[in-house]
């Protein structure tokens, strides 16, 4: 019997065409031992993402929560005192350390180290994907700052970006050379890649997520963006539609670029951002081709810097 999450529709000939479609149901067994098999975040990490980034007593709020979590205290020591952070004095307690790393990066950074290592990135595809994540993390974050409109704090954007597709971590190592046939189908991140996976698994990303972030204990926000962000027909609160609408916006800029992040976009991206098709979804977003494109190159900037700290290749 065929799994209630499986389509079979293929978009990226422009019109649609069928694709085989799995009718096994080992692939979902397969992910559902792999999810109970990943370790948890635990709940001082579930108790930050519930915070609100743009709160004026956030850090006054997180210290409590990050104390009572010695793997949370530790990390932020860590970042606290790291080249990046440190002052002329070292960093000697969790409410110092909160305050020297400041609430833009707090939550982000540290549910960054969470995933890595949770997912490695440890394969090829597993690195890709990791790249792929962490830009658009830095993308969601500069379109929050660029489009203050959308009302979603930067330091917000940048963790829900982070997480909207951690399914996909959850699938590479599942699946494995079908990451190749999947993404080679996948023309569009936001409009191509969830029905694909689907066709050729019973399965998508989203679902692979959702599952994952009722393991983690998420906030039941973040879970919606999770769950949802490719489904413009789900009813949900108006905070998850724009934070959705920002989503899209960040995986439509992400399609333009190399799927396996190995390369820079070249000098078109500025006219490819301003396609009909590209320009509504920024749009959505309370986004400007121009403003979208500024965000880029901010962001990869970014992601250099990142990926310089933390000692990982491009590809």
């Amino acid at each position: 019997m065929l799994h209630p999450c499986a389509e079979n529709v293929d978009f990226t000939e422009g019109a649609p065409r069928r694709l085989p479609v799995t009718t096994d149901t080992a692939p979902i067994r397969d992910l559902l031992l792999r999810i109970s098999t990943l370790p948890s975040i635990g709940l001082g990490l579930s108790r930050l993402l519930a915070l609100d980034a743009g709160s004026p007593d956030v850090l006054e709020r997180a210290v409590p929560i990050i104390e009572g979590d010695p793997a949370l205290a530790a990390h932020v020591m860590r970042l606290a005192n790291s080249a990046a952070f440190a002052g002329s004095e070292v960093v000697d307690s969790v409410e110092r350390a909160v305050m020297r790393v400041g609430p833009k990066v707090l939550v982000g950074s540290i549910a960054q180290a969470r995933v890595a290592a949770a997912f490695g990135p440890r394969g090829r595809w597993e690195l890709a994907l990791w790249n792929q994540a962490v830009l658009g993390a830095n993308l969601a974050r500069e379109f929050a700052a660029a489009a203050p409109t959308i009302g979603i704090p930067p330091a917000t954007a940048y963790t829900q970006a982070l997480l909207h597709d951690v399914g996909r971590l959850v699938m590479a190592p599942l699946i494995g050379p079908l990451m190749d046939e999947i993404h080679g189908l996948a023309g569009n991140l936001r409009t191509d890649l969830a029905p694909i996976e689907r066709g050729l698994l019973g399965y998508d990303h989203a679902v692979a997520g959702r599952l994952l972030a009722v393991k983690w204990k998420l906030p039941s926000m973040l879970t919606l963006i999770i769950a949802t962000h490719h489904d413009p027909r789900a009813i949900r609160p108006s905070e998850v539609d724009r934070a959705c609408a920002l989503m899209a916006a960040v995986d439509e800029v992400l399609s333009l670029l190399p799927h396996d992040g190995s390369t820079e976009p070249d000098a078109r991206i500025g006219d490819l951002l301003a396609t009909p098709d590209t320009a509504g979804v920024l749009a959505a977003a309370g986004l400007a081709p121009a403003a979208a494109r500024d965000a880029l190159a901010a962001s990869l900037e970014s992601c250099d810097r990142q990926r310089k700290m933390l000692g990982l290749p491009r590809s």
